[in-house]
């Protein structure tokens, strides 16, 4: 069957029906009719993989025949249908699931579970890359004065802001309450210190200064890499917030 035609039937069965069937194709049911006729097909059944009222897909039987299928296959056919249509909403269903467990609900992040998975990748492919590890200053106070349901519109537009900020092929996750990290596929030192430079910038222009700790990997495979951009994120805390620390460096930038 030609693959073109497959496209033209899925446009066709549109109908509430589970099953259609031509007992011989001898008239104009859809268009591209002719390919299959000239392929040679005699008998066509295409069942709808439904559930409810959404189409997942459908699979087709066909014969080079010019026989009417009978009852029993139809029944047949129709009973698989339902069955690998409970195994694509279950299979579906799972993927929802375990995305919605990978994600915070608040900022639609993913969380530590999908950063450790990154690092893990970027680690076996032993190339340079970067960890930023971000706090929000004085997320604390905010909270405190202005209550926790503003503290959490604080955090959903933060959260935007960044990842707005970051290269494409960066990523943002949640790790704490207040606290982010980005990985970024960073080829030098140097564009990983713009990039910080670019979230913090971003971050200021929301009213919601961060300090930030950045650790770089020259040659990958640093097992640490996120550690060490944690104590430096402590220090850009000391130093008085609203700076980007270096790991295993004392000069800071602020702003």
């Amino acid at each position: 069957m030609p693959a073109s035609s497959l496209a033209e039937i899925g446009a066709w069965v549109d109908g509430p029906l589970a099953c259609y069937t031509v007992g011989s194709v001898d008239g104009e049911w859809f268009v591209g009719f002719d390919r299959l006729r000239d392929a040679g097909l005699g008998m066509l059944v295409v069942i709808a993989l439904v559930r409810g009222s959404e189409q997942l897909g459908f699979f087709v039987v066909a014969d080079r025949r010019a026989s009417t299928p009978s009852t029993e296959l139809v029944e047949q056919l129709e009973l698989l249908g339902s069955l690998v249509s409970s195994v694509l909403t279950n299979v579906r269903d799972h993927e929802t699931l375990r995305d919605l467990a990978r994600r915070d609900p608040l900022t639609g992040l993913e969380h530590n579970t999908a950063f450790g998975e990154r690092l893990d990748a970027l680690r076996r492919r032993a190339a340079s890359y970067a960890v930023l590890a971000i706090d929000v200053d004085h997320f604390k106070n905010v909270n405190d004065t202005y209550g926790h349901e503003h503290g959490n519109t604080v955090l959903r537009t933060l959260a935007q802001a960044l990842v707005a900020a970051l290269p494409a092929q960066d990523l943002l996750f949640r790790t704490g309450g207040d606290e982010f990290a980005a990985v970024l596929e960073a080829a030098s030192l140097q564009d990983a210190m713009r990039v910080a430079a670019g979230l913090e910038h971003a971050a200021r222009c929301v009213g919601t200064p961060v300090s930030i700790g950045v650790a770089f990997d020259e040659e990958g495979g640093s097992p640490d890499l996120y550690v060490r951009a944690d104590e430096a994120l402590y220090r850009a805390k000391r130093a008085g917030r609203n700076v980007t620390v270096l790991a295993g460096a004392h000069q800071h930038s602020a702003h």
